[in-house]
């Protein structure tokens, strides 16, 4: 094959634009060693971004599990859960897992608030309330906002609201509508 390659051509017909010696390839043309060198830089570039596209992912998914195992210990870290999976959710912001699960963590947050024994102790008590109902509504909403074709992020929405029904004025019909919602994108789920 290398000596098909360095044959020579005969008059009138043209040379080609690399020769290839024993083991290197030499290009003789200048455009095609710009050329050559373009596709490397381009592929060594895409590498990198593709690398750093993944460790990100890597982070976000080892902080969204210690966040869920922070959550699901016997004595609940809820804030430490909170914090572990809102870095995840810095990391990876479309992926509607880690909001749906912040969101769940959110309104443990919002239950611990309600039935905190010394409440009369805490002045903030009522800024620290609303905080987190906003907050567990708000990382519902994200969820069912970037995929919006997902049951389970509307299911999610429709409990946040129904469980906030006794505390919140309105939150029956926002839960109703969530749970429609729910029911359009999966209708033989028994659940919904």
């Amino acid at each position: 094959l290398i000596s098909r390659l360095n044959e020579t051509t005969s008059e009138g017909e043209a040379k080609s634009w690399w020769r290839v010696s024993e083991r290197s390839a030499v290009f003789v043309t200048p455009w095609a060693t710009f050329v050559t060198s373009l596709v490397i830089i381009f592929l060594m570039v895409g590498g990198v971004a593709f690398l750093y596209y993944t460790a990100q992912q890597y982070a976000a998914a080892v902080n969204f599990a210690d966040g869920v195992n922070a959550f699901s210990k016997t004595e609940r870290d809820i804030d430490g859960a909170l914090n572990k999976i809102s870095r995840a959710t810095a990391l990876a912001p479309d992926n509607d897992i880690y909001y749906r699960s912040l969101a769940q963590v959110a309104l443990a947050k919002v239950q611990v608030i309600v039935n905190a024994p010394n409440a009369n102790q805490n002045p903030n008590l009522l800024n620290d309330f609303r905080a987190a109902v906003q907050n567990s509504i708000s990382y519902a909403q994200r969820a069912s906002d970037i995929n919006s074709q997902e049951s389970l992020n509307w299911s999610t929405l429709g409990f946040v609201y129904q469980s906030l029904v006794p505390l919140i004025d309105g939150s029956e019909t926002a839960a109703l509508s969530a749970y429609d919602n729910a029911v359009k994108y999966d209708p033989k789920n028994p659940v919904y």
